[in-house]
């Protein structure tokens, strides 16, 4: 519908059509720049939004609540996070699913009067009251495209152009203002600043190929970043007002924002999607409970007690309901739910939580080889190498031995012994916890065999290889705290949720060690490091992605 379009943009760069380059030039600034130069600020490409956060503009936007992009939505893959702008692509499901998206939105607050008359904002006098729809589109449209319409802007939506009709002549056809309401609504749901993170900026002098991004585009990044969302009115307002353009206003304004239930939500997010959890929890009743038991830990040591962020791997204490407390031995809390401290010291944190130990299943049960790899890979951003194309992953060790730990015991020989040396011995030493994190002292019984796997006892020992050993998930978080691999990846990780891109270069490894520097030495809560990453020059400042 109209000139703009989803379809109009490559996800892969920061280029715009031409109508939408300031002056109808190109965006900038061209290469040349030194090494030197190339080497301080993270290379951005142009981020679509995810299915999540259409959703949470929707509900800001036009106050909408039903979340439907998820089911419409082609799913972005997760390297580790679905927001990685190198997997995006156009595709025909992308713009089909958006143009649906949008006219299902339209239809949808047409019919609730109530919430159609709050987002328009005044009751129009006739059916192509223009000051009203002109009121309407301004207010929706800065909410929707992340900054101020401009007067062609405005034209464009409600007067169209030699291909379009615009909102007041469909208003005048139909004889109903809401009818031109209905196509303001579709045109931005479907307008590429909205369905993109379009960030343009000015170019930086004496440093070609950078640009520092305009008020409304900090707002945006800061909104995505610590939200998941688009801006909000008052966000913008401050945007506008040059209360972003120092690191300590970005620093106040973050720490207002962080008071918002999203921000919980986001943070919640983002642990499960870089730890691998993410989709992994069952959806019955026991399953809701270990969800709620995980939202509580983030919550409590990053938002309420603000305590350090190494306590998300250490509290001695967790969140039960009745079902969960009996999943775990656990005493079931006197209220129905509340937080019980653990009996077992193999517990502690949240390696302990049954979401994250629902990673590595196969078959029924535990896998020490899958488990391993996702402590590894996920965990301590470690390698490991690939299996060969010849070897069946799927399928169960070959040997005759009786319990698991023997049955394991051939990755020890042969060509697969460096990589199993470096998964096998972790996951063994979580092996007393089930997908569900419920403690056993004996494996379970295969059922498609004819002996009994349950008279194999567990020993529950593993190992870091160079770096130590450990007995269950509680030790396993020691280690990977004492031995900075925790922080390291964590560190690592969020500088991906942030920028959008899952491959990382020389500069992106000089932005993780400054934001590592800035933290200092030892523990530090979530508001130092938002407060680290937002009040550096990186963060209002963008290098132009190459172009393959």
């Amino acid at each position: 519908m109209g000139r703009r379009h989803a379809g109009t943009i490559d996800p892969r760069n920061n280029e715009l059509p031409d109508w939408e380059r300031p002056g109808g030039g190109g965006g900038g600034g061209g290469g040349g720049a030194t090494e030197d130069l190339r080497d301080t600020v993270p290379r951005m490409g142009l981020r679509r939004i995810t299915a999540l956060q259409y959703d949470s503009a929707l509900e800001v936007v036009l106050g909408d609540l039903s979340r439907p992009a998820r089911a419409l939505l082609p799913e972005d893959p997760r390297t580790p996070f679905d927001t990685d702008y190198r997997e995006q692509r156009v595709s025909p499901g992308l713009i089909e699913g958006s143009e649906l998206l949008a006219r299902d939105a339209a239809a949808r607050l047409l019919e609730d009067t109530a919430r159609r008359d709050t987002v328009v904002g005044c009751t129009p006098t006739t059916a192509t009251d223009r000051d009203c729809m002109e009121s309407f589109l301004r207010r929706g449209g800065r909410l929707a495209l992340r900054r101020a319409l401009t007067d062609e802007d405005v034209a464009f939506f409600l007067d169209g152009d030699d291909a379009f009709e615009g909102a007041l002549a469909s208003a005048e056809r139909f004889d109903d203002f809401y009818e031109g309401v209905s196509i303001v609504v579709q045109l931005l749901l479907q307008d590429p600043e909205f369905l993109y993170r379009v960030e343009i900026g000015t170019p930086v002098p004496e440093k070609p190929g950078y640009f520092k991004l305009s008020a409304n585009e900090v707002a945006s990044r800061m909104a995505f970043f610590l939200w998941g969302s688009v801006p909000s009115s008052a966000l913008l307002d401050l945007a506008e007002a040059g209360a972003l353009d120092t690191a300590a206003g970005r620093t106040s304004a973050a720490m207002d924002m962080l008071e918002d239930p999203r921000a919980r939500e986001r943070f919640t997010l983002f642990h499960s999607m870089w730890l691998g959890y993410e989709k992994l929890i069952p959806g019955d009743e026991l399953g809701l409970a270990m969800r709620a038991e995980t939202e509580a830990l983030f919550s409590r040591v990053l938002f309420d007690d603000e305590m350090a962020w190494q306590d998300v791997f250490r509290l001695e204490e967790t969140y039960v309901n009745e079902i969960l407390a009996m999943n775990y031995d656990l005493p079931v809390p006197e209220s129905g739910s509340d937080w019980v401290r653990y009996e077992m010291d193999a517990r502690r944190g949240l390696f302990s939580h049954g979401t994250f130990l629902s990673i590595g299943g196969k078959l029924g049960d535990t896998s020490p080889v899958l488990r391993g790899l996702a402590v590894q890979t996920r965990a301590f951003c470690r390698t490991i190498n690939p299996a060969p194309p010849e070897v069946d992953v799927d399928a169960p060790p070959e040997s005759d031995a009786l319990c698991k730990e023997q049955r394991y015991a051939q990755h020890s020989e042969g060509g697969c012994i460096d990589c199993h040396a470096a998964m096998d011995p972790v996951g063994f030493g979580l092996e007393a916890f089930d997908q569900r994190g419920r403690f056993r002292t004996h494996e379970i019984d295969i059922p498609t065999t004819d002996v009994d796997e349950s008279v194999c006892e567990i020993r529950g020992d593993g190992e870091l290889v160079d770096i130590g050993t450990f007995s269950g998930p509680g030790e396993l978080a020691e280690l990977g705290l004492e031995s900075g691999l925790l922080r390291d990846c964590f560190l690592k990780q969020m500088h991906r949720f942030v920028v959008g891109r899952g491959e990382l270069d020389r500069s992106d490894a000089r932005t993780i060690d400054e934001l590592d520097d800035a933290l200092g030495e030892g523990d530090f809560t979530l508001r130092q490091l938002v407060t680290a990453i937002v009040s550096a020059d990186a963060f209002v400042e963008r290098q132009e992605e190459e172009v393959e």
